[in-house]
């Protein structure tokens, strides 16, 4: 009987290592200043808007397929209007248009990782994302002086997040350009992990019979 229990509980072991093995890592929580890198961990796909698509001084709240815009945000043409600030793609930029106040997105569906371009030149900007519950996930800087970017992907679902202009500053205006989001699909476990789990379903082992006929 105890070598039954012990085969059963070992084929549940066994069990649960190869849906582990099938169900892959855990994402990993990590930061990128590269945009190419950050678009290569987004193995589940990812989406990129650089904003040159609608006119100058287009307000923008659901124009953009998967995410929403809110906080004063505008299409400004950097190119032809210039303001002090750049781009990463010419024309446009997404600015908010009544600095301080920040730019905010809203996701239709959770995504992993969200980055973009900060092109203000003039201003630091400050980028927060928000989970479940509005718990916050990650806070990051985008330095001033040049065009510079910044991702990040996340162990746990983004729900949201916002970008303020932080000091050191001159108007608070921030210039959001190039604005990618997506997903990640976890790797498969190594194969190790199914050997492991095979081992455990070769451990049943035939029960012993004794002879206890009398003598």
């Amino acid at each position: 009987m105890t070598s039954s229990l012990q085969s059963i509980n070992s084929l549940k072991l066994a069990t649960l290592l190869l849906l582990a093995a099938f169900s892959g890592h855990a994402k990993a929580a990590m930061t990128f200043t590269d945009q190419s890198a950050f678009l290569a961990a987004l193995t589940g796909g990812s989406t990129t808007y650089n904003f040159d698509s609608l006119p100058h001084f287009t307000s923008v709240t659901t124009q953009f397929s998967g995410v929403n815009f809110a906080g004063s945000a505008v299409i400004y043409n950097e190119q032809n209007n210039p303001s002090g600030g750049a781009f990463h793609t010419a024309p446009n930029v997404l600015l908010n248009s009544t600095p301080p106040n920040p730019i905010t997105f809203t996701f239709a569906t959770p995504v992993d990782g969200v980055g973009f371009f900060n092109t203000s030149i003039s201003d630091r900007e400050e980028v927060t994302l928000f989970g479940a519950g509005g718990a916050v996930l990650f806070t990051g800087q985008l330095s001033e002086g040049t065009v510079n970017f910044l991702g990040y992907v996340s162990d746990q679902p983004i729900l949201s997040g916002s970008v303020v202009g932080i000091p050191p500053q001159t108007f608070g205006t921030i210039f959001i350009d190039t604005f990618s989001f997506g997903t990640v699909v976890p790797e498969p476990m190594s194969t190790a992990l199914l050997l492991c789990g095979a081992a455990f379903c070769m451990r049943r082992r035939p029960l012993r019979t004794h002879d206890r006929s009398a003598s």
